[in-house]
């Protein structure tokens, strides 16, 4: 039996899953940012007033969409 580095068993390693468990642990820390973005735009409109207000919501709610639906994609990945 080869042992690893650590000491675990490295025969039986399937990698692709720790791609994809680690892959969705970056998209669910990436899809918190956005979540933050997206509030911070809204603080940042009711602060200050522009024209621009309507544009800057829509690309940070798409922003979010974006990265939720990537996210579901892996998570639906990871677990089928």
């Amino acid at each position: 039996m080869k042992t690893g580095f650590i000491g675990f068993n490295t025969t039986n390693l399937n990698l692709n899953w720790l791609v994809l468990l680690f892959l969705l642990v970056v998209l669910i820390f990436y899809t918190i940012y956005a979540v933050l973005v997206f509030k911070q735009v809204k603080i940042l409109n009711k602060t200050i007033f522009t024209q621009a207000a309507a544009v800057l919501n829509t690309i940070a709610l798409i922003h979010l969409l974006l990265s939720l639906a990537i996210l579901g994609l892996v998570a639906v990945a990871v677990l089928f």
